[in-house]
């Protein structure tokens, strides 16, 4: 009876848990990615499209993207971009999903080593729910803590089957779900330590079997020992993980972050989170480090009451075992990412108690029933307490998960609670800069610039802002700034190769688009841009080759195939080019400009209709375009449409009415059309005569227009004239000159041009 009873009793709880865990969390289905690493790692990420191909197995396990070594957090997020695409809900339902498994495990484990169901109900809940782990699971690019916390949990239960009856093969499992969680992140190298102290209690392996409550000597040197078979894999992990950030450099020196000011900074770290535990307000996703600033006598306090706690967990080590293993799992599972090996700007992070709270969850669960077992009804107001303590956390839970909906809410919420954030203002100014709000980009720019003076990001933000505003020489020197502070910005690179391609100025568009590549390789959309260079620049082999590599990375990317339309139109290639003009429509239907290639392509095939198809959507779409305008009309004299050509090049000059093609096509027409109704000698001289002056009568085309509209207009001594003039210009074009000189000897014969 009392079996079934506790079976129920389990079944139940884990009920509870997963409803309270998807309920506190449902806001998260709104939730977009953020600009914050989310880019990095999923959406600009180069590497997930690759697949689980042989380039995008090395890639994850050997490629160190990001100063990182993750492989198997990698190859969850190849998966999910293979199921959902850039689709953010898939990504937060699998970093979500994760994160209720992992609550089954805690408690499935603690639940099979205590026995002791409620209060490994309770732990298993504040992982589920406390606030403080809403960054691990509603930030999509943080499913490394999901994942690595999945087999955290996996491993305590496979250790627990372990103690309770020792094998290889048990030991083996153990092995396993470590070395899995170690791939995912290597926050678990602190796992034996962990292991050992839950050997300690609730597992009870390391005292005498006698009753007596002193330690066995030869049962610890055996749960050491066990634990040194875990160490290879550990070790492992952190040399890979120390390479990985070390070439990327990931690490801060000690000029930039100085020992004591960490020290400090850990100490206060440690009292922080404990704080923030008991009263989860005012959560950022980014505190920034305050260097030496923290006031001595702060760091002293906080220092002394670390302290406090350790003796008195010291001191309960026999009578309350739980509260020291709580303690020291607190203490022991934050050593890597405390600070004192500074990777990174932040002084903490709220994802790094995704683990360690457990410790403190443990001493919670049996310590406050231990201390209530005096008051009367205590075991009830136990769980009334444990109760609201629950739900209180879930309620906030919720909250925090909106904060995470966008990168504004997120990064405006970080404004309001904490102080010279600059990382904050940069991330906002980037999300105005996105939106086309220069001034209010501009305002967070220099406001983090005046917080962080040698901010790379904040200039190179402001050498984008510049840009958009087509100030190209202080864009140039807003982004050498930048990469004189930090040489491997990417955006700096990209920013500079922009603004020498709208400057015209390839061959500087090339170099930077290479030292680009020559940082992050295999960056389609930098790949793309430099192929587009490389056309532009009149190398239209070498631009295919990129353009080709750009579209095998990514298919998706509308103006990789835009570009290589480009580059194989140089090449006279139409039939290809007019393809892959029509791919990146189809992947983009609002790239008008490609419409307008598309266009040009098809009139080069002799696909005059096909070519007003998509000129007339052109059109349609973006009526003020002078382009548009211009091209339709060509279309339409070519298909003999002369009225309707006329009517467009007539509007292409009313908006641009300096425009010499416009001026000389109309010309054309109006002298030589068949349709009588149309002609008109007298304007057709005029516009020709204005399309030859604003060409300084260089062009050869322009004149022979100029001479056909004087021979119209019954001026045949002048039109010889300025057709002779336009011979002479005519010389480096033998085509255009066999015409001029037809044209010429009609004159003399007193016709006029066909």
């Amino acid at each position: 009876m009392h079996a079934r009873r506790g079976r129920r009793a389990r079944v139940l709880i884990a009920i509870a848990l997963v409803a309270a865990t998807v309920a506190a969390y449902a806001p998260l289905r709104h939730n977009d990615f953020v600009q914050y690493d989310d880019n990095i790692y999923i959406t600009e990420n180069p590497n997930l499209p690759l697949g689980f191909s042989r380039e995008g197995l090395s890639w994850a396990f050997f490629g160190g993207y990001e100063a990182n070594w993750i492989p198997l957090t990698w190859l969850s997020l190849i998966a999910d971009y293979r199921l959902h695409a850039l689709d953010p809900r898939g990504y937060h339902a699998t970093n979500l999903a994760l994160h209720v498994l992992g609550s089954l495990l805690l408690f499935a484990a603690f639940a099979r080593m205590t026995r002791a169901p409620w209060q490994s109900g309770f732990v298993a809940a504040v992982f589920a729910l406390h606030p403080l782990h809403v960054e691990s699971v509603a930030w999509a690019s943080e499913r490394k803590d999901a994942l690595s916390g999945f087999f955290f949990m996996l491993t305590l239960l496979a250790y627990a089957g372990y103690a309770s009856r020792p094998s290889a093969v048990r030991y083996a499992g153990v092995c396993v779900s470590l070395a899995l969680g170690l791939m995912a992140k290597p926050m678990l190298v602190t796992v034996p330590f962990v292991l050992l102290l839950l050997d300690a209690w609730p597992l009870d392996r390391l005292r005498r079997r006698d009753g007596d409550r002193r330690l066995d000597p030869l049962r610890l040197r055996r749960a050491v020992l066990e634990k040194l078979g875990l160490l290879p894999l550990v070790v492992a992990s952190s040399v890979a993980t120390v390479y990985a950030q070390h070439a990327g450099g990931a690490f801060a020196s000690m000029e930039k972050v100085p020992l004591g000011a960490r020290i400090a900074n850990a100490l206060h770290s440690y009292a922080a989170y404990l704080w923030q535990g008991i009263w989860p307000r005012d959560l950022a996703v980014y505190y920034p480090h305050p260097r030496e600033a923290l006031p001595l006598a702060e760091v002293i306090l906080c220092g002394v009451l670390l302290l406090l706690a350790t003796g008195a967990a010291l001191r309960l080590l026999r009578r309350a075992p739980y509260v020291a293993v709580g303690w020291f799992w607190y203490l022991g599972m934050l050593v890597p990412v405390i600070g004192l090996v500074q990777v990174g700007s932040a002084a903490r992070a709220d994802r790094y108690t995704y683990l360690p709270f457990v410790g403190l969850a443990i001493a919670l669960a049996w310590g406050a029933p231990a201390v209530l077992r005096r008051v009367p009804r205590g075991r009830a107001v136990a769980a009334a307490l444990g109760a609201a303590a629950v739900l209180a956390m879930a309620t906030v839970t919720a909250r925090q998960v909106a904060i995470w909906r966008s990168t504004e809410s997120l990064f405006e919420h970080a404004l309001r609670v904490t102080a010279d954030n600059a990382i904050a203002h940069i991330a906002l100014g980037g999300e105005r800069l996105r939106a086309d709000r220069l001034e209010e980009a501009q305002a967070h720019f220099d406001a983090a610039l005046e917080i962080w003076p040698r901010s790379a990001l904040a200039q190179s933000g402001l050498g984008n802002i510049a840009a958009q505003r087509e100030r190209w020489d202080e864009a140039t020197r807003r982004f050498r700034r930048a990469l004189r502070i930090d040489p491997d910005l990417l955006e700096a690179h990209a920013g500079l190769g922009y603004v020498a391609l709208q400057q015209q100025r390839f061959a500087n568009a090339i170099a930077h688009y290479f030292d680009f590549l020559r940082i992050a390789p295999n960056r389609p959309e930098i790949l793309a841009n430099l192929g587009h260079a490389l056309a532009l620049d009149g190398r239209p082999g070498p631009a295919i080759e990129r353009l080709r590599t750009a579209i095998r990375l990514d298919p998706q990317l509308a103006l990789a195939h835009a570009y290589l339309g480009q580059a194989l139109a140089q090449e006279g290639r139409m039939g290809p080019a007019i393809a892959s003009y029509r791919e990146a429509l189809r992947l983009d239907p609002d790239l008008d400009d490609v419409r307008g290639a598309l266009a040009g392509a098809l009139m080069r095939e002799g696909q005059t209709d096909a070519a007003l198809a998509q000129l007339e959507i052109a059109v349609r779409r973006e009526p003020e375009r002078f382009e548009f305008q211009l091209a339709m009309g060509d279309a339409l004299q070519a298909a003999g449409r002369d009225a309707e050509a006329a009517a467009r090049y007539r509007e292409a000059l009313r908006r641009q009415p300096d425009s010499k093609p416009a001026l000389n096509n109309l010309a054309w027409l109006l002298a030589t059309s068949a349709d009588a109704a149309l002609r008109d000698a007298d304007e057709a001289v005029r516009l020709a005569e204005r399309a030859a002056e604003l060409s300084g009568r260089q062009d050869a085309s322009v004149l022979d227009t100029l001479a056909a509209a004087q021979a119209a207009a019954g001026r045949p001594a002048e039109a010889e004239r300025t057709a002779a003039e336009a011979l002479e210009r005519a010389a480096d074009d033998p085509a255009l000159a066999a015409r001029i000189r037809e044209h010429l000897r009609s004159y003399r014969e007193g016709s006029a041009p066909p």
